[in-house]
């Protein structure tokens, strides 16, 4: 299922141009071992970047898969942001590291 957002751009004429742009999906798994933990995109598409934020302060721009390793422990807001073709989506989901 994708969504489409439209784009209604003006020109100084008055006249308008209709733009749609696909938003791309953004999903992820992850896995724990102690404090490494390994993240995983729900959907693989082309021409899409992957930002891979891991709440303790750094991110990587990467492919479908990421790992990292947590150097304390504590509660971190992970993030997956997805950018494809001038349109972008972000979900997040909490680590507990012990």
């Amino acid at each position: 299922k994708k969504i489409f957002i439209v784009i209604l751009l003006f020109a100084s004429f008055g006249c308008s141009k209709q733009i749609t742009s696909p938003v791309p999906f953004a999903g992820y798994i992850f896995t724990q071992s102690g404090d490494t933990v390994r993240f995983h995109a729900l959907q693989f598409e082309n021409d899409v970047q992957y930002f891979w934020i891991f709440g303790d302060g750094s991110m990587v721009n990467s492919n479908v898969d990421a790992e990292h390793i947590y150097s304390m422990p504590g509660t971190y807001l992970s993030g997956l942001l997805v950018q494809a073709k001038g349109s972008e989506a972000l979900v997040s989901q909490s680590i507990l590291i012990k």
